[in-house]
């Protein structure tokens, strides 16, 4: 208690301060040492409170420091040293010192005050420089202080200060708004997870112009320091497209409201409603009050419920909505006409689940008019303000009418297209047979989506195919009949679905080997524990523990590998480098030297026809290591042990064959299982089936293929295909 009285004022000044502080009596015992320094130290609040300074301080620092010391209390001012100081795992860490007298209130000497910073050195800066002019964004690299210590170029555009005005300042000095204490911690060195974190925040440029941007905090490890990499990001064109977004979708409303129109969802599975904005006054209804298909229903005129109840039913049966009219009466008596227009979604059993469509009032309007002039003009308005690509073809398959997204779909101008046979918007392998042509719809057209299940691919004008997906529907115009094709590309879709398959396939995998793995050892040791806590005898319970080591022994085994195999499937950024095979090959077989010596065997290798591949270095040491282990531990006691590896280019693929004269696996009865985790065909004392297992996941993680031919008492042949290997 008297040491925090007496030191109080300094430890509140050296709390505020970037510098270390430390405090130390005249025995040299530390009395203080601010969170900087115990930062630096590695060091617990506290845990250096009453330690000598000897404790961080090496000895060959130790004798100097006390010649500074005693200058010091003969009353002579120290200048700035270098020295060193021990962090708490050993590391020494290289510093700039400076010592100060400290005196108690009666102006007597009463301890020592030190004040050191650590030496960044300035090769470290040069690389650390290099390193950021290279990144792509505008980038700012915070010391363990959570102070700037570099930015590269693109930070100094950005914010329009130099580098010498930035370095040193909190990077709070670049925002225009306060931060939460959670988001403060970004800007620390703490312990964090390697996961990159971000914020939203404003920015604040030198002329105090102020933008929205984006903060990525990464940490970043350089030598024995601990750093943060911040990359910040402009958002002002991303805040303005969403703006410029909110004020189209403002523009819809109101477009809809000139029409006298509104749109709506109907959920079939919970029967939950959703209606536009314009909705709500066309009914009378009260937006505080919930929507279900009842209260829609409500509205109906009694006369035409009946009517309205057959054509719903009628859609659901048919999975298709046909427009219709009908007459509803208002929350206020007031008796519209209106025209229902939808499209019904199906499941993947092909049930029901929803109905979209959009709702217009045609009260002043003629049914005539409605069904023939009105609904062309309506028609052609939808028709440009379609999210999607929208081509209207004739009877005789030529296209009569296309909306703007068609155009930037396409890449064709109206006029070019007009006129033209719908086929020149398909690869010529789809010209005569295309959803929409004549020949598939003629007078009686059926609404189809096109696309779903089977493959079907557009062609631009540029010449280039997507994949896409075309809904198609008959339409009735003044002219006569016409279909209406709804063109959406879905290649980003399909991309996501083959990736969310491959990861559910890799998932189901991963839970079936996690459950088949751990059953076993999870049962033994439950067994194993009921004899310890049932059994009064000490020697049963003494082997019952006895044998429980060497089970949760195996299961941490199995429990390593499953994560090893985690780690692999989710290590999609690996590195990949160019590898000379014959030298990976060679370095990998040292490690074999003894056991090829002690058994004589014979090692032929052949990678003259294809001797570079581009894969990651460390997976096909593992994969000539596990290939060699398993020549040499499964060998034939009946002749001299054989090894043949090459290689052969196969197009933009390598072909990996490694042979050898072994025992050889049966695969008639072992197929399914080859390459499976624990899957053992022969018995070894080392034998673990966990390597062919390895290899396969990091020939696939990196796209390639691996399968085997092999025949009992003959040897094995292991094919590895490494994909993309253009060099």
């Amino acid at each position: 208690m008297q040491a925090s009285t007496r030191y109080g004022p300094l430890q509140s000044l050296a709390s505020a301060i970037e510098e270390v502080v430390i405090v130390c009596d005249l025995e040299g015992k530390i009395v203080f040492i601010n969170q900087a320094g115990e930062q630096l130290l590695k060091y617990s609040p506290g845990e250096l409170t009453g330690k000598t300074i000897d404790t961080i301080t090496p000895s060959e620092c130790t004798e100097k420091e006390i010649g500074l010391v005693k200058q010091i209390l003969n009353g002579r001012s120290v200048k700035k040293f270098a020295s060193k100081k021990i962090a708490k795992n050993s590391q020494e860490v290289e510093v700039t010192s400076t010592l100060h007298p400290y005196t108690d209130e009666k102006g007597v000497i009463a301890g020592i005050i030190e004040i050191f910073q650590p030496v960044v050195h300035h090769n470290s800066l040069g690389q650390l420089t290099e390193f950021l002019t290279a990144l792509p964004d505008a980038t700012i690299i915070l010391g363990g202080n959570s102070r700037i210590l570099l930015v590269n170029r693109r930070a100094e555009t950005l914010f329009g200060f130099s580098k010498n005005e930035l370095t040193g300042k909190h990077p709070n000095f670049l925002l225009a708004n306060d931060l939460t204490a959670e988001q403060q911690t970004l800007f620390g060195t703490g312990d964090r997870s390697p996961a990159p974190k971000s914020i939203e925040a404003i920015g604040k440029k030198k002329e105090e112009e102020t933008f929205p941007i984006k903060i990525i905090f990464s940490p970043l490890s350089f030598g024995q320091d601990k750093l943060v990499l911040a990359s910040v990001h402009d958002l002002t064109s991303a805040k303005r497209v969403a703006s410029d977004l909110l004020k189209k979708n403002k523009l819809l409303t109101t477009a809809e409201q000139v029409v006298m129109m509104g749109h709506w969802q109907w959920d079939l599975i919970s029967n939950d409603v959703v209606w536009s904005e314009n909705l709500f006054p066309m009914f009378g209804h009260d937006k505080d009050v919930p929507l279900t298909y009842a209260t829609y229903f409500g509205y109906v005129h009694d006369d035409d419920k009946d009517y309205v109840t057959e054509r719903v039913q009628e859609s659901l049966r048919e999975k298709k909505f046909k427009g219709f009219f009908h007459r509803i009466r208002t929350s206020g008596g007031e008796v519209k006409m209106i025209h229902l227009l939808g499209e019904i979604y199906t499941n993947e059993n092909n049930d029901p689940i929803e109905m979209v469509g959009t709702c217009q009032d045609v009260t002043e309007q003629k049914a005539f008019e409605v069904k023939l002039a009105e609904s062309e003009t309506k028609f052609k308005s939808l028709l440009e303000s379609a999210p999607d690509a929208m081509v209207i073809v004739n009877t005789s398959g030529q296209i009569i009418l296309i909306n703007a997204q068609t155009e930037k779909l396409f890449g064709y101008k109206k006029a070019e297209l007009y006129g033209k046979s719908v086929g020149i918007l398909f690869p010529d392998r789809f010209k005569a047979d295309n959803p929409i042509s004549n020949s598939s719809f003629g007078n009686k057209a059926k609404p189809i989506l096109a696309g779903a299940e089977k493959e079907l691919f557009a062609i631009r004008k540029n010449q280039s195919e997507f994949a896409v997906e075309i809904s198609l529907s008959p339409l009735t115009l003044e002219d006569g009949p016409v279909v209406s094709a709804v063109i959406r590309d879905i290649t980003e879709r399909k991309k996501i679905a083959k990736t969310l398959e491959r990861q559910n396939v890799q998932l189901v995998d991963f839970c079936n080997i996690v459950s088949h793995n751990l059953h076993g050892p999870m049962i033994n040791i439950s067994m194993l524990v009921d004899i310890i806590e049932n059994n009064k005898h000490i020697d049963r319970r003494k082997e019952a523990l006895k044998r429980l080591k060497p089970v949760v022994h195996h299961l941490n085994e199995v429990f390593n590998e499953l994560v090893e195999s985690v780690q692999v499937r989710n290590d999609v950024d690996i590195e990949q480098s160019e590898i000379h095979i014959k030298s990976s090959f060679s370095r990998v077989l040292v490690g074999f030297r003894n056991q090829i010596d002690d058994c004589g065997a014979i090692v032929n290798t052949d990678f003259d026809s294809a001797p570079v591949i581009k894969f990651p270095q460390k997976y096909i040491d593992s994969i000539f290591s596990n290939f060699i282990s398993n020549s040499l531990k499964y060998r034939s006691p009946d002749r001299r042990p054989e090894i043949n590896v090459r290689t052969d280019n196969s197009g933009n693929s390598v072909l990996l064959a490694f042979t050898d004269n072994g025992l050889g696996i049966d695969l008639k009865r072992h197929q399914q299982n080859l390459f499976k985790i624990r899957k053992v065909f022969h018995k070894h004392p080392e034998a673990k089936g966990f390597g062919l297992y390895m290899t396969k996941t990091q020939v696939e993680a990196m796209g390639g293929k691996i399968w085997a031919d092999s025949h009992p008492g003959k040897g094995t042949t292991f094919y590895v295909k490494f994909v993309n290997q253009l060099l």
